[in-house]
């Protein structure tokens, strides 16, 4: 990868070996204010007097944001869209995320630990705590009160939690497996299928019983496409290394950005489902989309366990190994975040940033 720099020593423009570049370009005060990149196309960035970012636009759409004064989020507007709200009680603390008039609440105890998360459709998540402060328990309730689950977690002298248990829901059986290593501790072989890398340790292909499977990557080692006997998977990335779109077996879903947190699904240029989310990475308090509006039920990982519909009800539930494997029962749906909060591609991977995952 090449590299140039201005005066100043700002990076001005970036050629890897497949031939992608990206420039870029800062306004008087210094500021990153235009990216254009070869793939992804031109992104443009404004800032406020106190150089908070106010506003990104791309070709699949802007985003714009507002802040209080004590430079807190107070507002986020996507394709302008109705904003999403931020209050704050006088520790600094948010208590509310308003989004089209549904509302999530936070409450907190005297040591600062969240306490209560009330979903938009009035489902409350209760969070327990032993006397070492670790969590002991989350229990979810209807909005008339009634429990819907409950899920309690178990430390030994350590800390370091041993079990946990759950009342309601979807449940993954072990899958046993034998597997063999290199000397570089990458896997060869998975239940006698090979598998093999490139010489950045990129997996390039993994034999199945159903045949092999393919992966290609760019010259910074992410993911470009994925062939095999379940279809064609591609992903494109812009200049921040963030995924905008995937095409999975010819459907393509394009993505909108706070940061590094998805916000947007789009299909083509229109909103196919907008993410109510929180200020912590990963933190998806519901998503709306034409299928319906769904609150997210969430375990201590962050781990979607229950979608919930708008009068309480969970129409759908997952159920997880210790490393991700994923059960669904109750009605299909086109809910990507499951595991971690992560987005599952339905390729077998989980697709976390800087890396993908494979649970199996």
């Amino acid at each position: 990868t090449e590299y140039t720099y201005d005066a100043l020593d700002r990076v001005q423009s970036v050629r890897d070996a497949d031939g992608r570049s990206a420039s870029y370009h800062y306004d008087a005060a210094g500021r990153l204010a235009r990216v254009l990149d070869s793939v992804s196309g031109e992104t443009r960035y404004t800032y406020d007097i106190l150089d908070r970012l106010t506003a990104e636009l791309s070709d699949r759409g802007l985003v714009q944001y507002a802040y209080n004064g004590a430079g807190q989020l107070v507002r986020r507007t996507v394709n302008g869209a109705e904003a999403t709200t931020y209050a704050y009680d006088a520790a600094g603390r948010v208590t509310d995320i308003t989004h089209n008039a549904k509302a999530v609440h936070y409450a907190y105890n005297q040591a600062g630990d969240l306490t209560a998360l009330t979903l938009p459709n009035g489902i409350r998540q209760a969070y327990e705590y032993d006397e070492r402060g670790a969590l002991g328990s989350i229990v979810y309730t209807s909005p008339t009160g009634a429990e819907l689950d409950r899920l309690d977690y178990e430390y030994d002298a350590a800390g370091q939690r041993i079990r946990r248990s759950r009342a309601q829901g979807a449940s993954v059986p072990e899958t046993p497996f034998t597997a063999t290593y290199d000397a570089d501790n990458r896997m060869l072989t998975y239940n006698g299928h090979g598998l093999t890398y490139d010489e950045n340790g990129n997996l390039t292909e993994r034999q199945s019983e159903a045949g092999p499977v393919t992966y290609t990557w760019d010259a910074r080692d992410r993911l470009t496409a994925i062939d095999g006997p379940n279809g064609h998977a591609s992903f494109t990335y812009d200049h921040a290394g963030r995924r905008i779109e995937a095409t999975i077996n010819g459907q393509t879903t394009r993505y909108l950005y706070d940061g590094p947190q998805a916000v947007a699904e789009l299909q083509g240029n229109a909103l196919g489902a907008v993410y109510h989310t929180g200020l912590g990475i990963d933190e998806v308090l519901a998503r709306y989309a034409a299928g319906g509006d769904r609150s997210l039920l969430t375990d201590a990982l962050g781990s979607v366990i229950a979608q919930a519909d708008e009068g309480g009800a969970l129409p759908t539930t997952y159920g997880y190994s210790p490393f991700g494997e994923v059960a669904t029962e109750g009605e299909a749906s086109d809910n990507p975040l499951q595991y971690t909060g992560r987005e599952n591609d339905g390729t077998g991977l989980y697709y976390y940033r800087a890396r993908y995952y494979d649970p199996a």
